[in-house]
Order: structure tokens, then C-alpha cells, then sequence
């Protein structure tokens, strides 16, 4: 058996081309200063060391203060790990500055 070739009628439509988009920032942007932020690695408080595993579990507490070096904080975030080198369970508490 030998097939057929099959026959469609009507033409084709083709999309108008569009311009190409050039990636990065356009001409003429400022460059914008961004804050940035101090963050010390948190360490295991029995042998010192700073691996760790996942975070099991995420608290997030709405308080507004300010760190002793004065920087603003809005949120206190506890985050609970243990030490992958000596398997002591810990908390990582951070504060954050969100607006």
C-alpha cells in the first residue's frame, strides 16, 4: 500500500516580524546604589563550626528595633538546624529590615 500525499488548500499566514529586543539596561539608565547588608555566618555554639543542614522550621516575628551597630530591623526571623559536623540542634535568629 502506497499512501497518498495529503493536500491542504488556502495559504499561510506569516506573524509580522517583530523588532528583536536587546537585553540589559537601555541607554541613558543610572546606575541605581542599592543597600547592602552585614550578615555573619551563624555558628554552632558547641564546636564553632558554620555547615549546617536544611531549615526544618521558619518563625517570623513582626518587631521593630534597632541592631546595637544602628541598623533598623522589622522582623525578627528564627530558623531551626542542626550542626552538620556534631549534630547539635540550633537556632538561627536573624533580623530583618523589610519594606
Amino acid at each position: 500500500m502506497s499512501k497518498a500525499p495529503i493536500k491542504t488548500t488556502g495559504t499561510a499566514t506569516q506573524k509580522p516580524a517583530r523588532p528583536a529586543k536587546r537585553p540589559g539596561r537601555p541607554k541613558g539608565a543610572a546606575t541605581q546604589t542599592l543597600p547592602t547588608a552585614d550578615v555573619q555566618l551563624s555558628r554552632c555554639r558547641k564546636c564553632d563550626s558554620t555547615a549546617r543542614t536544611k531549615y526544618l522550621r521558619t518563625t517570623e516575628t513582626a518587631h521593630t528595633g534597632q541592631l546595637p551597630n544602628g541598623q533598623p530591623y522589622t522582623h525578627i526571623v528564627r530558623r531551626w538546624t542542626t550542626c552538620s559536623d556534631c549534630g547539635q540542634a540550633r537556632v538561627d535568629l536573624t533580623h530583618e529590615n523589610r519594606v
